[in-house]
């Protein structure tokens, strides 16, 4: 199994009251590579199609909120 890190950090809540571990990346674990997402020491690496889905509504509540520079 291999994983490439693309993001790692300890995210507060707005509210300071909780954290979250948060990482994501790459995994080539199975036949097909695709996303792993690990939350709190939880690991799941998702097939090629939900991928898709997380990054578009990822995309779009990022575009909502004006996050991305376009």
């Amino acid at each position: 199994m291999a994983n490439t890190l693309y993001f790692h950090e300890l995210i507060r809540d707005q509210g300071g009251s909780t954290t979250v571990d948060l990482e994501f990346g790459r995994s080539s674990s199975y036949k097909e590579d695709s996303l792993y997402i690990t939350v709190d020491d939880k690991l799941i690496i998702v097939d090629r199609e939900t991928a898709k889905r997380i990054i578009k509504e990822m995309n779009d509540v990022a575009r909502y909120l004006k996050l991305l520079d376009e």
